[in-house]
C-alpha cells in the first residue's frame, strides 16, 4: 500500500479550490464562497490518508499531530495572558507555521503528492477554528468575571473539560458560550 489521499465522493474540484483558497486568502470570501469553503472542510472530515501503516482519517491526523500536542499549552497561554487576543494570535500563528513541516516530517504531506495539501489545509483550518474559538471564549469568561456575573464554566485546561456537553452555565441555563448563551 502506498501513500494516498482518499476523498469523499461528494468532494469536487470546487471544494478543492475553496479549501486551498482558504489557506491563501484567509477570510477574504463573500457569502456564497464561504458556503463552499465550509462545505469543503466539512466534507474533508470524511477524507483519509492511506500510508503503509494504515488508514488515518483527516480528523485523527489533526487531533494527533496538531491539537493534542498544542492545545493545552495554547489554552495556558490564553489563561495567563494579559492581552488574550494578542497572545492568542501570536501562539496560534506559531503553531500554524509549523503544521505543514510537521505533517511532512510525519510522512503525511509529501511535497510530491499535491492532494496532501488538502490535509495541510484541513489541519490549518481546524487549528484556526480551535484557536479563535478559545480566544473568544477566554475573553468572554474574563468579561463575565469582571462584571460580577455568577457563572460556572467548563474546565478549559483539559480535553475532557473542553469536550463537555456544555461549557457555560448562567442563571441555571447551560449552553455553548460561542453559540447559545
Amino acid at each position: 500500500m502506498t501513500f494516498r489521499i482518499l476523498l469523499p465522493a461528494e468532494f469536487q474540484d470546487i471544494h478543492r479550490q475553496a479549501a486551498l483558497a482558504w489557506v491563501r486568502r484567509g477570510h477574504a470570501f463573500n457569502r456564497e464562497e464561504w458556503q463552499v469553503v465550509i462545505r469543503a472542510f466539512d466534507l474533508l472530515k470524511e477524507a483519509a490518508v492511506v500510508t503503509p501503516e494504515g488508514i488515518l482519517p483527516f480528523p485523527a491526523v489533526y487531533y494527533r499531530h496538531v491539537e493534542q500536542p498544542n492545545a493545552d499549552a495554547f489554552i495556558r497561554t490564553l489563561l495567563n495572558a494579559d492581552e488574550v487576543e494578542a497572545s492568542g494570535v501570536q501562539s496560534w500563528a506559531k503553531v500554524a507555521r509549523d503544521i505543514p513541516q510537521q505533517l511532512h516530517q510525519a510522512g503525511l504531506a509529501p511535497s510530491d503528492y499535491p492532494a496532501a495539501r488538502l490535509l495541510v489545509a484541513f489541519c490549518l483550518y481546524w487549528w484556526y477554528a480551535f484557536a479563535y474559538g478559545y480566544i473568544f471564549e477566554v475573553e468572554i469568561l474574563r468579561d463575565l468575571a469582571e462584571s460580577g456575573i455568577e457563572f460556572t464554566a467548563h474546565d478549559l485546561t483539559t480535553r475532557r473539560g473542553r469536550m463537555s456537553p456544555w461549557d457555560l452555565e448562567v442563571l441555571g441555563f447551560r449552553g455553548d458560550i460561542k453559540r447559545s448563551l
